[in-house]
Formats: C-alpha cells, sequence, structure tokens
C-alpha cells in the first residue's frame, strides 16, 4: 500500500504539488534524519501528469540524498509564476563526477526522461566534495491572442 501510495499520492491530486512536496520532505526529513527546508511561492494548475514527473523528481533528488550524498541539510523551492515552473533540490552532500554518475545512473537518466515528457529542461550542477543541485525549469505556453498575465 505504501509503495502505491508513494508512486501516484492522493494528496498530489486533491491538494496539489506544493502540498505533496511539503508533505513527502516532512516524511523523508523523520526517515532519512536529513533537514529538509521547502520554500514553495505561487500556485498554478499543472496537468495530473505534470505534477507526477515533478514529484517523481523529487523524490529520486531525496533517494539520491539519501543513498549518496552524506548529506546534514536538503533544500527544495518551488516557484510558480504565470511564465512557467521552477523546482529546484539542492543538498550539501558529498557531490560526485556527473560525467562519471550520469551512464550508469539510473536516477539520474529517470529524471532527465521525466522532465522532458513535460517539456521541462533538468540541469544537474554538482562536483566532489560540493553538493549537488538539480534543477528542472518547465515554461508555460501562452496560447496565441491569450491576455498577457504580468
Amino acid at each position: 500500500r505504501r509503495i502505491a501510495a508513494d508512486l501516484h499520492p492522493a494528496i498530489l491530486d486533491h491538494l496539489g504539488l506544493r502540498v505533496a512536496v511539503e508533505a513527502y520532505a516532512r516524511e523523508f526529513q523523520q526517515r532519512a534524519g536529513v533537514e529538509v527546508n521547502v520554500i514553495a511561492s505561487g500556485e498554478l494548475a499543472l496537468s495530473s501528469g505534470q505534477r507526477l514527473a515533478l514529484y517523481r523528481i523529487v523524490q529520486e533528488s531525496l533517494t539520491n540524498v539519501a543513498r549518496q550524498a552524506r548529506a546534514t541539510t536538503a533544500s527544495i523551492r518551488l516557484q510558480m509564476a504565470a511564465s512557467g515552473l521552477t523546482l529546484t533540490i539542492s543538498d550539501d552532500g558529498s557531490g560526485f563526477d556527473l560525467d562519471q554518475a550520469l551512464p550508469a545512473s539510473f536516477g539520474l537518466r529517470s529524471m532527465q526522461q521525466r522532465a522532458r515528457s513535460i517539456g521541462a529542461a533538468l540541469s544537474i550542477q554538482t562536483a566532489p566534495g560540493q553538493g549537488t543541485t538539480i534543477a528542472v525549469h518547465l515554461a508555460f505556453r501562452r496560447a496565441a491572442g491569450a491576455p498577457r498575465t504580468l
């Protein structure tokens, strides 16, 4: 039951990405003993597929923090605006050599594929001894003739 709930939690559809990420971060903090700070601004209507892909990227990122990073703190920043969404997950862990890790890492490749599947760009910044930052940017397209929001 827990595995099924983790794959697609009901809270994601009922209360949105922000609340689901905050709940997951609290649960992860208790389970892994890594302090997680969540900073979220704005709220936009996302499709079910977008919410799920972004949530799964958060899950995979925090899984990597617990398994490999030896981090003491992590942060999740979720910024939503009319032009798009930026999700950033950072940790103060050990970091790694991205060129060596990427070809062998199913988790990193799956995050890239999930981001691509919703039209988002994913970037990874890391180096040995420097922690890791994963950023996802999803730009929203404005319909032709639609009023511009400022």
